[in-house]
């Protein structure tokens, strides 16, 4: 980040500041933000199959970490200070 982002950025909540000072939370209450995340599915290992009948003398199976796969999805949620406004997948393509 350069020098005049990071000035821009810090005018910017000075600002934000400023007017939660003048209005206080009716100023919260007008602020909608968005968030987005990449998910990535995962193959879960089930600990029942762990616990699956074996013969004596058979060898215990080994234990596998969830390996991720290559399916993901982006997730965007929408938000005010009350709840969730909206929701949405996107899919991968």
């Amino acid at each position: 980040m350069s020098e005049v982002q990071q000035w821009q950025h810090y005018a910017v909540a000075q600002d934000l500041l400023d007017w939660y000072q003048r209005e206080g939370d009716d100023f919260l209450g007008r602020i909608v933000t968005l968030d987005e995340t990449w998910a990535r599915s995962y193959e879960l290992y089930l600990k029942q199959q762990s616990n699956e009948w074996k013969h004596p003398g058979s060898p215990h199976p080994k234990k596998v970490r969830p390996t991720q796969s290559n399916v993901k999805a982006m997730f965007i949620v929408g938000y005010d200070i009350d709840e969730v406004i909206l929701h949405h997948t996107v899919p991968q393509r």
